[in-house]
């Protein structure tokens, strides 16, 4: 039954994607993908239970058994996470009927639709396969769909930062490529736990190092972390409003969790961290994604280039913890991608529901915005509270883990460095409050305001803010329920 219910949960958005092209009705083809959607996150939801109750779940492709065959593995770790991503699926699509239809011409929704369909069920297969040669399909079918989602906008520049991304993504994807053909040159095999197996007798050979390194600087890349960052800089800045909550939180969240995988479930902490030293270079990368990200969103005088950046230093906070090469540091790797998915999603939502009422990203023009969206104003204070680690919120659960783990391994330039950029944050994400809470030279008249919205369903916009007010309270619960939370991050965990 479960395992019906898994491919289900992957062919469904696949045939209701090519579907939608032959139907020209857009108001359907939301609809229909908003079902499509809630059905996958809550097959997601019972796949999860099913897992922590019985263990992991395997799924043999045309019932040929790994080696030979592609296997799904099904753990407490990559099910949370499938979780997470169909929630961030669910909710940007019933939060963005609004922005949808102003952001996107009405005649290209149902192309829009079927690529981002078949990018969901692409992400659900990187997290999902346990095949080498099965990831990078998966990786290239969600990575073309990105850039055509990103592509598809009334901002004629997004056609330019979709081409740029597709070089970019195409050149990382041909890493990955290489550096699998280098391991399956010298194991014999395409299957991880297969190639796990095997591991002790290869690691000290050169084809291994190289398929390692390939592997991972193809990961880092997608992932976008500094200084590879660029192709998400412009792609976000350009794109559709519509589609940052989902991208923010697949896209690069899902290379990370690939980056976790490799370093401290296929290749082992030990080859990775003290064979090969990567955790030089993967916390040296992330310091650099902190500070720039930090002093550039500080910088920005726009709303949505400000979360932009915001998210490049959010990327670096967890290669920090990715590199200290422990148990605990990976589990804060994990709670930091957990807040960042709900929080900066968050966020981007509710950027793009201001859009929509001033008609402007620009900090001058959002003044007194708490007269008019009074709600939208203290979900994104509670919100960006998680980005800069207040008590009470996933990402203080994350950023005091990472303090402590710096503090246990006596690092007290990045410690200073990783509070100074958390002070930063804080002063980031003020000056666009202070503008909210405060009415200046900017605010605009009701009379030209209801201009601006007329058009708009109120009744949509009102829902909404109930979908973010959801993956907030997630966020909340979280962060009140502490020690629990912590226990169950930690469970997810395996390291070899």
């Amino acid at each position: 039954m479960m395992k019906n219910l898994l491919m289900l949960e992957m062919l469904l958005p696949i045939l209701v994607g090519a579907s939608h092209i032959i139907n020209n009705r857009s108001h359907f083809v939301y609809i229909l993908t908003c079902v499509v959607n809630l059905f996958v996150c809550i097959a997601s939801v019972l796949l999860c239970l099913h897992v922590f109750q019985f263990g992991e779940m395997h799924y043999y492709f045309g019932g040929w058994l790994p080696p030979a065959g592609i296997e799904f593995k099904i753990t407490k770790l990559n099910s949370v996470f499938v979780c997470f991503i169909s929630l961030i699926a669910t909710s940007t699509f019933l939060h963005g009927k609004n922005v949808m239809f102003d952001e996107i011409d009405s005649k290209k929704i149902n192309t829009f639709c079927s690529v981002f369909l078949i990018c969901f069920s692409g992400f659900i297969g990187v997290l999902l396969t346990n095949d080498f040669f099965n990831l990078y399909v998966f990786i290239e079918i969600s990575s073309l769909a990105s850039y055509a989602l990103i592509s598809i906008s009334r901002n004629k520049s997004s056609i330019k930062s979709a081409f740029c991304y597709l070089i970019i993504g195409s050149l990382a994807a041909t890493c990955i490529l290489i550096g699998i053909a280098y391991i399956y040159s010298v194991s014999g095999t395409l299957n991880m736990d297969d190639f796990i197996s095997k591991f002790h007798a290869i690691k000290e050979t050169g084809a291994v190092r190289i398929g390692y390194c390939f592997i991972l600087a193809g990961i880092l890349v997608k992932s976008g972390l500094f200084p590879l960052h660029t192709w998400l800089v412009d792609s976000y800045r350009t794109t559709n409003a519509f589609i940052l909550p989902f991208l923010n939180g697949t896209s690069s969240k899902i290379f990370i969790f690939l980056a976790i995988k490799m370093t401290y479930v296929v290749f082992g902490v030990q080859y990775s961290f003290h064979y090969l030293n990567t955790s030089f270079l993967l916390c040296t990368m992330g310091i650099l994604a902190i500070v720039v990200g930090s002093f550039a969103a500080f910088y920005q005088v726009s709303l949505r280039s400000m979360l932009v950046f915001s998210a490049i230093a959010q990327i670096g906070y967890s290669f920090i913890a990715l590199g200290l090469g422990t148990k605990a540091s990976a589990a804060t790797s994990i709670v930091f991608l957990l807040s960042n998915i709900l929080a900066k999603s968050s966020m981007f939502m509710l950027a793009a529901n201001i859009f929509l009422n001033r008609r402007s990203y620009d900090v001058s023009k959002l003044f007194n915005l708490k007269s008019y969206m009074p709600v939208t104003v203290v979900l994104f204070a509670i919100n960006g509270a998680s980005v800069v680690g207040l008590p009470m919120t996933v990402g203080f659960i994350a950023k005091i883990s990472l303090i402590i783990e710096l503090l246990h391994k006596d690092m007290w330039v990045m410690l200073a460095i990783v509070l100074g950029a958390s002070i930063i944050s804080i002063l980031y994400i003020w000056k666009f409050l202070e503008a909210f809470l405060y009415s200046k030279a900017g605010s605009i008249s009701d009379a030209k305001r209801k201009k601006i919205i007329g058009t708009y369903s109120e009744k949509n916009m009102k829902f909404s803010l109930s979908v973010i007010l959801c993956l907030t309270a997630v966020n909340l619960l979280c962060g009140l329920f502490f020690d629990s939370f912590a226990e169950f991050v930690n469970d997810l965990i395996f390291i070899r």
